[in-house]
């Protein structure tokens, strides 16, 4: 997304690990898309709305089932999308939180189930059986 030009924020449970993110993703990405801030800078006001969220983290993965990452105090609203890429459960509280608000959420069982077919191609060197592993996860 960043390298097509949408304006990206790094969000992170621990902000110095975001400012290492940011500095080694800069010399690859437009400047200044990216911006290392702590999820309390996360607002509900309408005009600075974020209009994808994707959580690239572990929060809310069994067995910790009832964690979120999002903070308590922050809203989803219609019209934002959330990605979270955690796939078991596959209906996360984070989730539940964004559908709650009114916003699209989409778990992580696709990226799970394609990350899972490339690694097949490539151990095997032969397609995948998409459809079979498909099934398998109940995607």
């Amino acid at each position: 997304l960043a390298a097509a030009g949408v304006p990206t924020r790094i969000h992170a449970r621990r902000p110095a690990q975001a400012a290492q993110l940011v500095a080694a993703l800069r010399p690859h990405l437009p400047d200044p898309t990216l911006i290392a801030q702590h999820p309390s800078f996360i607002t509900n006001d309408p005009a600075l709305m974020i209009k994808m969220v994707v959580n690239c983290t572990p929060v809310g993965m069994a067995p910790q089932t009832q964690a979120s990452p999002w903070p308590a105090e922050a809203r989803f609203h219609p019209g934002q999308i959330l990605y979270d890429l955690v796939y078991t459960p596959p209906d996360t509280r984070l989730m539940q939180q964004a559908r709650g608000g009114g916003a699209h959420a989409i778990g992580g069982l696709g990226m799970l189930l394609h990350q899972g077919a490339l690694a097949w191609q490539l151990w095997t060197n032969h397609p995948a059986p998409l459809a079979a592993m498909r099934v398998e996860i109940n995607y």
